[in-house]
């Protein structure tokens, strides 16, 4: 369950996460495809601000994972790759 907070935090930041979005789907247009690191620079956002939205894009079906991962060059972690689905 939710604690009050968390949800005041949600619908808070909700005109927030509309911008975040076009800006994040320009970014991953820019660059066809790529790592979340990737589109927070094509998108010129913080990186934490990235891939925190991309969950929620991939829930509404306008981007997906490829499937394929790329190691990042600041972590070293493998990460996975995005792209803008056909439809949008």
């Amino acid at each position: 369950m939710k604690r009050i907070t968390s949800k005041l935090a949600h619908n808070a930041i909700k005109p927030d996460k509309a911008t975040m979005h076009r800006m994040i789907m320009q970014g991953l247009n820019d660059i066809i495809k790529g790592t979340s690191r990737q589109i927070a620079v094509a998108a010129n956002l913080p990186h934490d601000k990235v891939w925190k939205r991309l969950s929620e894009l991939e829930r509404l079906g306008k981007i997906s994972h490829t499937g394929l991962m790329m190691r990042d060059v600041e972590s070293g972690r493998l990460c996975g790759v995005w792209k803008i689905n056909e439809n949008f």
